[in-house]
């Protein structure tokens, strides 16, 4: 038979203490467990249960910016933009300048978009753009510019995107083009897929559109942009 050694007993016996702590006291949940457990009572149609879960997040940790970015999520799932951008502005209180920044500030934008906030939407972009000089910020300021009907401010917005991205970059071309497109400005439409076909030539999605404009795609397709 064997015989476990003294030290094997000590730490047996402190296992055993420190579960019967837990089971006795409640051992906390870490934050990252309730979030999936958030999420997946959101995709199970049950968003009273992940605000539960959510809940308990915020009183464990009331400084980690995930759980005011989904609260916020919820809340504006749940038409409730007010309460939903008071969430977002703490979590971009907490995350002002980090990788995930751009995300957090493209739902307060769509939170202050709800409820008809556009003066506060626009300086929100605006600030940030600014700030970071990003065609990422400057494409997010001109697609809610757009939604709000202010085209030429969002044309504006997307020739800053224009003017930054890497010349093989055909993103800016396309949304300048779906935006004249969508005003009925078939003629700048067109311009701008000519130009965002000369970057990339090889992507099928922008041959599509020049068909669609009964251009067949190919080298005199193709229109090189103007320099800036």
């Amino acid at each position: 038979m064997s015989h476990s050694s003294p030290r094997h007993k000590i730490d047996r016996f402190r296992c055993l203490a420190a579960l019967g702590i837990c089971l006795f006291a409640g051992c906390a949940t870490p934050n990252s467990v309730l979030l999936e457990r958030a999420d997946v009572a959101m995709a199970d149609g049950q968003p009273m249960r992940a605000e539960a879960f959510l809940a308990r997040a915020m009183a464990q940790d009331a400084t980690d910016w995930r759980v005011h970015y989904r609260v916020g999520e919820l809340r504006l799932e749940n038409q409730r933009p007010l309460d939903a951008q008071i969430n977002f502005e703490q979590a971009l209180a907490l995350r002002p300048d980090h990788p995930e920044s751009g995300q957090i500030i493209e739902k307060l934008a769509q939170a202050l978009l709800m409820q008809g906030k556009y003066d506060a939407m626009g300086k929100l972009l605006a600030d940030r753009a600014a700030q970071t000089g990003d065609k990422e910020d400057y494409l997010r300021q001109g697609r809610f510019l757009a939604q709000i009907g202010d085209v030429d401010a969002a044309l504006l917005a997307y020739r800053k995107a224009l003017a930054v991205a890497a010349p093989d970059d055909p993103e800016p071309n396309l949304v300048i083009a779906s935006l004249y497109e969508s005003i009925g400005d078939e003629a700048n439409a067109l311009l701008h897929l000519r130009y965002a076909y000369y970057r990339q030539p090889d992507n099928p999605a922008i041959a599509d559109d020049l068909r669609r404009y009964g251009i067949v795609p190919g080298p005199t397709a193709a229109l090189e942009p103007p320099s800036h």
